[in-house]
């Protein structure tokens, strides 16, 4: 997101897909929530990853898709196409890591996501 490098442990996901249609629900824009996607026969609620971390809302229906493993309602809604890389822990903060993977983004230093902190962060979740 802009500048910043964010990773969610692949742990966490479940899936990866583009974003092909959004459905608008009458409560959308609320917090993070952008609307509903089908996949592979269940309804799932679209989190704005961007607005979880602080980004202004965006009427963006493109993007992609991040399946949680833990919350098979949800989904994150990203901008961007993402990428897999692999990392080397901080092990003075845990919550950052530095990119081990050659290419554009070698030895940067990313911020390791929270998929349960980025949830209780918005209230909206599931309403």
């Amino acid at each position: 997101m802009g500048e910043n490098l964010y990773g969610l442990p692949m742990i966490d996901v479940a899936s990866l897909r583009p974003l092909e249609r959004l459905s608008r629900t009458a409560t959308t824009p609320r917090g993070a929530v952008m609307g509903l996607v089908a996949d592979s026969g269940r309804v799932r609620q679209v989190l704005d990853l961007g607005r979880l971390l602080g980004a202004p809302a965006t009427r963006d229906a493109d993007g992609y898709l991040v399946m949680l493993k833990a919350h098979p309602d949800l989904a994150l809604r990203l901008g961007e196409r993402p990428l897999s890389v692999a990392v080397t822990p901080d092990p003075a903060n845990p919550e950052r890591a530095q990119v081990a993977s050659l290419g554009d983004h070698h030895a940067k230093t990313l911020v390791i996501l929270s998929v349960a902190a980025l949830l209780a962060a918005d209230l909206s979740v599931g309403a």
